[in-house]
C-alpha cells in the first residue's frame, strides 16, 4: 500500500500483570511510606498506606536515574489478586526515545524487563494495552462520509452487514464538544461490542485534545514528528482475553514484551481487531478497511 504522508503505530497505554513472590509484599509493607529505595540503576518510591494498618495493596513508583517516572507497581495482599502484582507505564514513558534500529525508534518499555528481574517478578500477561494509529489524514471525516454513503458502500459492523440505513447503529456513537452557541464540528467516534472487556475503538483529533489539556501531552507531538499538521488518532483498547486471542495465531517464539514492541506486530494487532469492529465494502466487492483510509 503506497503511503506518501506521515503515520505511526503507537502504544498509548500498557498495563502488565506479574507473578508476585509471596515475601515481596511483606518486604515493602515493612518500609515506612514515602520512602525512596535506591536500587542502583533505578529508584523505588514506596507510597504505602499510612492509615491502614494491614494494607491490601501498596503502590510503588519506579523512577529512573534522571527521576523520570517509568510507571508504578501495585503489589497485592488480597485473595482476589493473590500472587499477582500489576505495573502500569506512565504515559510519557511510552513516548520517550530509548534506541533505534535505524528504521524504527523504540521507547522505554524494554527497561521494565530489567526491573522485574531485579525484583524476582515474572511476566504473567498483558492486562491492557491501547494501540493507536496516528495519521495526518482526517480519518474522522472519511469514516463519517462512508457511513452516510449507503447507496455506494456496505457497512460491516462486528461481522454483520448493516442492512437498514434508517435503523439506529448499535455499538456506535459520536460525541461532540460544544460552545454555548453551537456544536463544535468534529466529533469523537466510538465503535465497540456489547460483551464485557471487548475491544473499543476511539477515533478523534489528537491535536485538539492535546491543546484542550494545556499541551500536557505535547511529547506525543514531538514523538510522532508530524510537524504542524493535525494528528488524527484511531485508538484501540484491548484487554487480556483479546490479546490472548490474537497471540494464538500470531505469536512467534519471542518474549511477549519484545513482540508487542515490534512495529509489524503492533500493526497486525491493531488491524486484527479494527477489521472486526468496522469496515466497508464498495459495490464491486472491494473491502475498505480503516487502515486503507490513511492514504490521501
Amino acid at each position: 500500500m503506497p503511503i506518501n504522508h506521515k503515520y505511526r503505530f503507537n502504544i498509548d497505554k500498557l498495563r502488565l500483570c506479574y507473578n508476585q513472590p509471596t515475601e515481596l509484599f511483606s518486604q515493602f509493607a515493612e518500609i515506612k511510606p514515602n520512602t525512596y529505595w535506591d536500587r542502583g540503576d533505578y529508584k523505588l518510591h514506596i507510597l504505602g498506606d499510612e492509615v491502614e494498618e494491614t494494607p491490601q495493596q501498596l503502590q510503588v513508583n519506579v523512577l529512573l536515574n534522571d527521576n523520570m517516572l517509568l510507571g508504578y507497581f501495585v503489589f497485592n495482599n488480597s485473595k482476589r489478586y493473590e500472587g499477582f502484582c500489576f505495573f502500569t507505564f506512565n504515559n510519557s514513558a511510552l513516548y520517550e526515545f530509548l534506541t533505534t534500529d535505524g528504521t524504527n525508534k523504540y521507547n522505554l518499555i524494554t527497561l521494565i524487563d530489567y526491573i522485574a528481574n531485579d525484583l524476582n517478578l515474572t511476566l504473567n500477561n498483558i492486562t491492557e494495552v491501547e494501540v493507536s494509529l496516528d495519521t495526518t489524514i482526517n480519518v474522522n471525516a472519511k469514516i463519517r462520509k462512508l457511513i452516510k454513503d449507503y447507496n455506494n458502500f456496505d457497512m460491516i459492523q462486528n461481522g454483520r452487514k448493516v442492512k437498514d440505513p434508517s435503523r439506529k447503529l448499535e455499538n456506535y456513537c459520536e460525541t461532540f464538544s460544544r460552545s454555548r452557541k453551537r456544536l463544535l464540528p468534529q466529533p469523537t467516534l466510538y465503535f465497540e461490542q456489547t460483551k464485557k472487556d471487548a475491544p473499543l475503538l476511539r477515533i478523534y483529533n489528537k491535536t485538539d485534545e492535546i491543546k484542550s489539556n494545556g499541551n500536557e501531552k505535547e511529547y506525543i507531538t514531538k514523538w510522532n514528528q508530524f510537524g504542524k499538521t493535525s494528528t488524527y488518532r484511531m485508538e484501540l483498547r484491548l484487554k487480556n482475553e483479546s490479546i490472548k486471542e490474537f497471540l494464538k495465531t500470531h505469536r512467534a517464539d519471542r518474549p511477549l514484551l519484545d513482540l508487542i514492541q515490534d512495529p509489524a506486530v503492533k500493526e497486525a494487532l491493531w488491524a486484527f481487531f479494527a477489521d472486526r469492529l468496522i469496515y466497508f465494502r464498495a459495490d464491486d466487492g472491494t473491502p475498505i478497511r480503516l487502515i486503507d483510509l490513511i492514504t490521501p
